[in-house]
């Protein structure tokens, strides 16, 4: 909780400079962090619209946390069907990230994330299936 000011400094210096996105809204919750003093400034300072959700309130967060059930529920399906160890939930998180973010979204009307992201096309030929291979 301390680091988040610091993270989300890094992150906004990071999309101004390395892409040609624009952070428009933030959406976070009415914990410390995110309503200090700092916060408020450099969302006012770079035109960043702010949304607090409901503090005590899990529902409001609603696509948050549908976001993770789905990907809980890939990281489940990755490993019961691989009959990999839980040990590498980690591993099948992150992979389960990697697909959502190079998959077609709803929200967007053209593109994936990726390509939107860094402004050129992907490739998914370096897909493959999810499972164990013994040496």
């Amino acid at each position: 909780k301390t680091e988040v000011f610091h993270c989300f400094q890094k992150f906004h210096a990071f999309l101004s400079t390395q892409t040609t996105l624009k952070l428009r809204c933030l959406t976070t919750n009415n914990a410390g962090e995110y309503i200090n003093k700092w916060f408020i400034e450099i969302c006012a300072k770079n035109g960043i619209k702010r949304k607090l959700t409901t503090p005590y309130n899990p529902a409001s967060n609603g696509v948050v946390e549908r976001y993770n059930r789905t990907l809980c529920e890939r990281v489940w399906c990755m490993l019961s069907t691989s009959n990999l160890p839980h040990a590498i939930w980690g591993e099948a998180l992150q992979t389960a990230v990697h697909i959502i973010n190079r998959s077609p979204h709803n929200s967007l009307i053209v593109g994936i994330f990726e390509e939107i992201w860094f402004d050129k096309s992907w490739s998914s030929t370096h897909f493959r299936l999810w499972s164990f291979h013994a040496r």
